[in-house]
Parts: structure tokens; sequence; C-alpha cells
């Protein structure tokens, strides 16, 4: 009896410690949660760094990286208004042995590519946007100089304005006119040519609509034609591209559940000249593409078709 008055007393003696155990474990639990909720999971940095998203940075709780103070650059009280800015460095040695079969010039000791990019991203609350880039692409010690993907000493890469209307729903309607970068699916139709030291981009226009588990791109461009002095990289007027992409599921948070992209060509051939007696040609060609990829759980792709129509059509002019 005496015995089990002691431990009835023990068993009540640990109940208010208990309790406080509980309560400090619960609380850390909770806000957890609540910094969860609030502070989403960053990414690493995306390939198109205009696809970045720091607004969650307007909570001063969530900076806590050492860069958040460049991400994220609040211009008025609110926070509404502010300025996001970043860059990328890539310095890279390259050997080529045997190169274009032994044919001269040769290059026993191989070359540096350099690439840096730098960016500023303004965001005025949820309905305008304005992106600019700047690149400066460098090569040194490659005999024959640098090949045309190899070095443009510095130019605007990026700078486009987006007019975004936003909807209930999570969904928006987004205008984006100017140069931009374009990368659509498993990159190998449109991509931004990483691999080389001069990124590939277009002038172009965009209309995009974006829902919770779709979206679609529909765009006009140009590409552009890069140039090793400064700012002097031009808009490839004859030469066209358009198309639409859609994809489905969560883009950026994963690998998206399937795409579709439908783009044409269109590339004017050069004058030619001909030895038959009927003198020149003019060649105007152009290719429509499709390419559609499911995203499965495990990981597999599906590529089904790349069709391809071309149209010619010759000038001819007689010379006798």
């Amino acid at each position: 009896m005496v015995k089990g008055n002691v431990a009835c007393r023990r068993t009540g003696g640990s109940g208010p410690i208990g309790l406080a155990v509980a309560m400090v474990i619960g609380a850390l639990v909770l806000t957890t949660a609540v910094s969860d909720g609030a502070c989403p999971s960053r990414t690493s940095y995306a390939t198109l760094r205009y696809e970045e998203d720091y607004s969650f940075l307007r909570d001063p709780s969530c900076r806590t990286d050492p860069w958040d103070g460049f991400k994220y650059v609040p211009l008025d009280l609110d926070g509404d208004v502010y300025l996001s800015t970043g860059g990328d460095a890539r310095v890279k040695y390259e050997y080529l042995r045997n190169f274009r079969w032994g044919q001269p010039p040769e290059d026993h000791d191989g070359y540096v590519l350099q690439r840096l990019l730098v960016h500023g991203d303004l965001h005025v609350a949820r309905y305008a946007r304005a992106f600019v880039q700047l690149e400066s692409s460098l090569e040194e010690g490659r005999k024959g100089g640098p090949r045309p993907v190899d070095e443009d000493k510095l130019d605007v890469n990026q700078a486009f304005l987006d007019a975004v209307a936003p909807l209930d729903g999570g969904r928006s309607l987004t205008l984006r006119v100017g140069r931009q970068e374009l990368a659509y699916g498993a990159q190998r139709l449109v991509s931004v040519r990483e691999l080389p030291n001069v990124r590939r981009t277009f002038d172009a226009l965009r209309l995009i609509w974006m829902m919770p588990e779709l979206r679609i791109d529909g765009f006009v461009s140009h590409p552009v034609e890069p140039h090793i002095g400064v700012f002097d990289d031009r808009s490839n007027g004859p030469r066209s591209f358009w198309g639409a992409h859609a994809v489905t599921g969560s883009p950026f948070a994963g690998q998206p559940d399937g795409s579709l992209l439908l783009g044409a060509y269109q590339r004017p051939g050069a004058l030619r000249s001909r030895t038959c007696i009927r003198g020149s040609a003019y060649d105007r060609r152009s290719s429509l593409r499709a390419s559609w990829r499911l995203g499965l759980r495990p990981r597999a792709d599906v590529s089904v078709g790349d069709v391809r129509a071309r149209r010619h059509s010759r000038v001819g002019r007689g010379i006798g």
C-alpha cells in the first residue's frame, strides 16, 4: 500500500515536467511548420535566370543566405517594387587533339574560354517587370582566332519587358517583348546553347498563359547573330522562328509530367551562282517540327515525332 502511494506521488510529480517538455516540443513543431509554410524551400540557380522568383524574401525571416541582400532589394516601403541582381562566371580550358583531322592550324597548347553574365530584374508589384542581362565572352590563345561562338566582348544578352495580368485561381497572362533566351523541354530542339562560350538568344514576342498545372507559351522570334565587338549583336531579320510550347505538371518544382513543342523555322537561302545558262537561283526553306515528351516515374523520357516540311521556291533569270 505504501509502495503504491509512493508510485502515485512519483507519477504525479513528473506531470508538470512532462507537460512542459510536451509544450516545448509542440512549440518547436508549430514554429517549424509555420516557417516552412512562409519560406519556400530554395532551389538551385536556374538555367534561365529570369525564371527565378525571390519575392518570398519580402519576409525578413526568410533571408538566411548571404546573397539574399542582392536577391531582394526593396525600392518602396511596402516591398512591392524590388530589384533582384545576380551573375554567372565560367572559365573553361579546351584542348582538342587532331582537330579537323590534323589540318592546319594545329593547336598544341589549347585555349581558355571565359564568360561573365550579370543581370538585374526589376519587379513592379505583380503587373510589370524589366529584365536586363549583359554578357562578356572572351577567348584567349586559340590558333586561328575565335570561332563565332567563342567570343563576344560585350553585349546585351537579354533585355525584355513583361506586362502581367494576374487572374484568380493562380492563373496569369503575360506579354513579354524584347531580347530573351528560349529553352523548352529537354532542349533538344530549342536551347540556350550552354556548352559553347556564347549563349543563344532571340528577339521575340511571347504570350505566356500560366495555370497551377499547365503553362502554354506562344512565341514569334528572330535569332540574334553574335559579333565579336562591343554592342554589335543584331537580330537576323530574314530568319524567323515561331511556335508554341505547352508543359503540364509542376515544371518549376521538378520534372514536368509532359511537354509538347510545335515550331517552324524559316530561312531564306542565299543568292547562288549557277554555271548553267539560266544564271542564278534563290532558295527559301521552311521547317516545321513537332516534338512530344512524356515524363514518367521512375524517370523516363519518350520522344515521339520529328516532322519536317520544306518548301522550295526558285526564281531564275535568263542571261542570254
